[in-house]
């Protein structure tokens, strides 16, 4: 009985050290973790943009596959990735002027004009008085 025991044990405790053997740990930096983790935000918003209805229209008028341009993104590196995210948001960013943009302009060309009145290079608003 013992023995069948002792044997039984011995087995055990090798099967313990056979997996233990098998996994490696090491360390995990959180500079890692958080570059995986906006790896993945970059790899989505870029997925999303890309699905777009304009994107995609856009896509076909070039003549590329709207799928298959899907498909080549999951082959991108991290840093691609991150550069391809960088030029959509500087795209978006610049590409609409919108009402916003020709208000300020108008504001803009306002104060300047108003600013030449006052110092007497133009007379454009009949309230202003120039500096003598």
């Amino acid at each position: 009985m013992r023995l069948h025991l002792s044997l039984l044990l011995i087995l055990s405790i090798f099967s313990f050290s056979i997996h233990a053997a098998e996994s490696e740990l090491k360390m995990v930096s959180t500079i890692s973790v958080i570059e995986e983790n906006s790896s993945q935000a970059e790899r989505l918003e870029v997925a999303t943009f890309m699905q777009s209805e304009n994107v995609q229209k856009e896509l076909i008028k070039q003549g590329v596959n709207p799928k298959e341009a899907l498909s080549r993104l999951a082959t991108l590196s991290n840093a691609e990735v991150k550069s391809l995210a960088d030029q959509i948001k500087a795209a978006k960013a610049g590409g609409d002027f919108g009402v916003g943009g020709i208000i300020g302009v108008f504001v803009f060309l306002f104060i300047v004009l108003l600013i030449t009145d006052i110092l007497g290079f133009t007379k454009v608003f009949p309230f202003t008085r120039a500096i003598q």
